[in-house]
């Protein structure tokens, strides 16, 4: 607290216990106040002029009717529409740990735009992320194949949530699958509305 005080316009968010990835970037969505929210790991170097880089994104972007995308095609570094957020839906908080959000998130995008999301790329940020399992970021108490993600998100991803058939429904399908493999959800594990009353309050908030 004492270090982000230092720094105007700076809000810190703070949680009593882990809540996982998805909870931490969907409240960092509900506390903006922007239309676009840019996310921006822990586990990154940020250089000179990526904002500028950002900003030309955000131009191009514009001209489209999805505004969402990747940086350097990675979830460490993203930027979220808050229409395409109510429309896809958010990061689902049944997954507990840490790892497979994006996944699930892109495959809904996927079989929701019939598209992929679209990904620009600068050579202003640099990944340094530790996969180790003992690494500062990780929290997951039983991690995936000894790395840092989360066993228990990656059972929910494969038995829970979707299956992989050998012929798929097309649509029911996304462009990218899940692990080099075409997926389709299973019937039942659809992602919840997590935050309902968001979208009322954007639309209404200025009729009050």
């Amino acid at each position: 607290m004492q270090y982000s005080s230092v720094f105007p316009k700076t809000y810190l968010i703070m949680s009593p216990k882990v809540r996982g990835c998805s909870f931490m970037w969907n409240t960092c969505s509900n506390f903006t106040t922007t239309d676009y929210i840019l996310c921006l790991n822990d586990d990154l170097i940020i250089g000179n002029g990526f904002f500028d880089d950002y900003e030309n994104m955000l131009i191009e972007t514009r001209k489209q009717s999805d505004q969402s995308f990747r940086i350097n095609y990675s979830f460490s570094h993203f930027s979220i529409y808050k229409k395409d957020l109510y429309e896809v839906g958010y990061f689902d908080e049944r997954l507990l740990g840490f790892g497979e959000e994006d996944g699930d998130w892109l495959w809904r995008w996927e079989t929701t735009k019939n598209k992929p999301l679209t990904c620009y790329n600068t050579n202003k940020l640099v990944n340094c992320v530790d996969m180790s399992p003992t690494n500062s970021e990780n929290m997951n108490k039983h991690s995936e194949g000894g790395g840092k993600y989360s066993a228990f998100n990656r059972d929910l991803i494969c038995n829970l949530f979707y299956e992989f058939p050998k012929n798929p429904d097309p649509s029911r399908t996304a462009y990218v699958g899940l692990y080099g493999k075409i997926a389709q959800r299973k019937m039942g594990s659809e992602t919840p509305n997590f935050y309902p009353t968001e979208k009322w309050y954007d639309e209404n908030i200025e009729r009050i």
